[in-house]
């Protein structure tokens, strides 16, 4: 972990030596609106014109996306609130909460995020790799939802990650509890004033959201220790700690529906103050969830963006999210060359087209604060904390589209494309995250306060092979309730003029993703067009194709075979590449622990990563799943 630390570090530094180079050049709109690159609709929340609400209730306690947890209203009844709170970004210390969840009133929402959640972290009685019936005992016995019906639970999945470049995580998922099994259960929306009077009431079924998995949804309910090497042999329970941290035990029951296939049941709150909304799941009716809310008039939001006829007039912020990534003119005014540097612009802006940022980013201690105008950073406490992936704002440079393909080394970025970031050894992430949490907080004091320029420099390998590269910005907004993650693309020419495409050997995402299942709407908000650039940011390490067979195979509502690998499948070649990693997503004992010393490695071929199709599976494919045939 030290080693990843220090190489962010380093990326920093170099940056902050680059931002003051005189090597900025007027932006060309052409290269702005680059290959293939589709004009960005005026935003709409939905189909219906309504606003997707996120909830999310951490061991009791309302909180935001950053974490805080937030503070309940002034009511003449009692909502059960706790006085104080567990406070996920110091490692669950009990807290006053003191945030706020702010919504306007007469704007209609709908539910499009609802995430119940009960953590324990490092429980002695619960840290005994060895005994994993503990941690189901707590969560079935004493947890918020030892009410359910556990009748039938067991251990389903019992699994190892790449944890960082040196150590792992185990999770152990449990399953086949008979409330898992419904799918006819509904979740109760009440509006109730400060009287507790119901204004509002809308119903939701657990149909209406499109995931729940573990991958699609971070649904779990698990066990799981964070940070260790690997075990010596099967069945190993020794805990192996690694030589920089302790490692994290944390038992963890995490309901989390997201997507919303019904955006016109919406509700809204007629009046402004202090107010709550009450969750009363069919499966717990006697114990409903709470989430104070204050409820303020739009024309009281404040006016914090930047718009106007001079785009630097503070205006009050719209709802919506439309970030931007662009780029300077190449010196011959059509491509650039290897070598050169080229320089990316990010910007944000709501739905109405007010810049959510000034001359700079918004500092991380503005977002952990909730005063960066809605935007969303990298936060590592509650990405393992609340295993909440979706925060970091990052952006990658990839490319030639036509030499992309699967890295079977998380070490070494192939010879044959260029990438920036570069992974290197001790540095597993693709994506350059900023602000970024390790150094600001850990290594370098005030750089928390630090704000960002909205420019990066990236300078193109001397070898940078010629076509066309992209240039991807995802970035996340919580706004009056409304919880976005969008990805912007542009495309450029490197030592050509000549377009290139990606291979296209994967792909028919919309077969099923469409209107309001579209992956623009989703939780990465990239269109279909741009599937190549999953790869931008997510490495092998990342687990790309394990997630992405997960997501599909463990969804009850994918609506194709599950052994059909033709559907996403174009090419026969793009399906004969198996991994322990991507077979393990479906199948983790087809083997036995005749493959187990290759589960736990990572460093160069053969792997977790590779191994598989080299030396059996390119010519002896599983009889039971269905091939592309060319």
């Amino acid at each position: 972990m030290t080693r990843v630390l220090l190489s962010r570090i380093a990326l920093i530094a170099i940056a902050a030596q680059c931002f003051g180079c005189d090597v900025f050049k007027t932006l060309d709109s052409e290269s702005v609106t680059g290959r293939g690159a589709r004009a960005f609709d005026p935003y709409q929340s939905s189909a219906s014109g309504a606003i997707r609400l996120s909830l999310q209730n951490l061991n009791g306690c309302e909180i935001l996306p950053t974490g805080e947890p937030v503070v309940p209203g002034t009511y003449s009844f009692d909502i059960g609130y706790p006085a104080q709170c567990q406070d996920v970004n110091f490692n669950y210390k009990a807290v006053a909460p003191t945030a706020r969840k702010q919504l306007v009133a007469d704007q209609p929402y709908f539910l499009n995020q609802l995430t119940l959640e009960d953590v324990s972290v490092n429980l002695p009685k619960l840290s005994n790799p060895a005994d994993t019936a503990a941690p189901l005992a707590w969560i079935t016995q004493q947890s918020r939802f030892a009410g359910l019906d556990w009748t039938g639970v067991g251990i389903n999945q019992d699994t190892w990650y790449p944890f960082d470049s040196t150590s792992f995580l185990r999770e152990v998922f449990y399953g086949n509890a008979t409330w898992m099994n419904h799918t006819d259960d509904t979740f109760t929306l009440d509006v109730l004033d400060p009287a507790g009077t119901v204004r509002q009431t809308a119903v939701y079924s657990h149909q209406d959201f499109l995931g729940e998995s573990p991958v699609a949804g971070h649904t779990r309910v698990s066990w799981r220790a964070e940070g260790l090497f690997a075990p010596e042999f099967p069945g190993d329970t020794t805990v192996h700690n690694t030589a920089f941290y302790a490692p994290t035990f944390r038992t963890m029951f995490r309901l989390d529906l997201v997507g919303s296939t019904n955006p016109h049941n919406t509700f809204q709150v007629p009046f402004t103050g202090d107010a709550v909304i009450r969750v009363t799941w069919s499966e717990l009716p006697g114990q409903p969830f709470y989430f104070p809310i204050n409820v303020i008039s739009a024309s009281d939001i404040p006016k914090t963006c930047f718009g106007g006829a001079s785009g630097t007039e503070l205006v009050a912020c719209d709802f919506g999210l439309q970030p931007s990534v662009k780029f300077s003119r190449p010196e011959n005014g059509k491509f650039f060359n290897p070598g050169d540097t080229l320089n990316l612009y990010f910007g944000a802006k709501d739905g109405s087209g007010n810049s959510l940022i000034g001359p700079e980013f918004p500092s991380w201690n503005q977002y952990f604060t909730d005063d960066a105008n809605g935007l969303l950073y990298s936060n590592v406490t509650t990405t393992l904390g609340e295993v909440e992936y979706d925060t970091a704002q990052a952006f990658s440079v990839i490319g030639p589209l036509q030499n992309l393909k699967p890295a079977p080394d998380i070490n070494v970025t192939p010879d044959d494309w260029f990438h920036y970031p570069a992974a290197s050894v001790g540095d597993p992430s693709y994506a350059r995250n900023w602000p970024d949490i390790f150094a600001e907080q850990a290594f370098v004091p005030g750089m928390g306060d630090m704000k960002w320029p909205d420019h990066f420099p990236v300078t193109l390998s001397q070898n940078a092979p010629s076509g066309t590269y992209a240039a991807y910005f995802k970035t996340q907004r919580n706004f009056m309730g409304e919880r976005l993650s969008r990805v912007a693309v542009s495309f450029f020419q490197v030592g050509t003029e000549e377009k290139t495409n990606y291979p296209g050997q994967v792909g028919n995402c919309q077969i099923c993703h469409r209107s309001v299942l579209s992956l623009d709407n989703l939780r990465h908000g990239m269109s279909v067009d741009n599937v190549e650039g999953c790869k931008a940011c997510h490495t092998n390490l990342n687990h790309l194709s394990h997630d992405l067979h997960q997501l599909h195979m463990l969804s009850a509502k994918y609506p194709l075979p599950k052994n059909d690998c033709s559907v996403c499948h174009l090419t026969r070649v793009s399906a004969l590449r198996p991994s322990y990693d991507t077979c393990s997503s479906c199948h983790q004992t087809v083997h036995g622990d005749q493959y187990f010393a290759l589960e736990f490695s990572t460093n160069r071929p053969p792997n977790r990563f590779s191994g598989c199709a080299e030396g059996c599976h390119v010519k002896t494919p599983p009889v039971l799943h269905i091939l592309p045939k060319d």
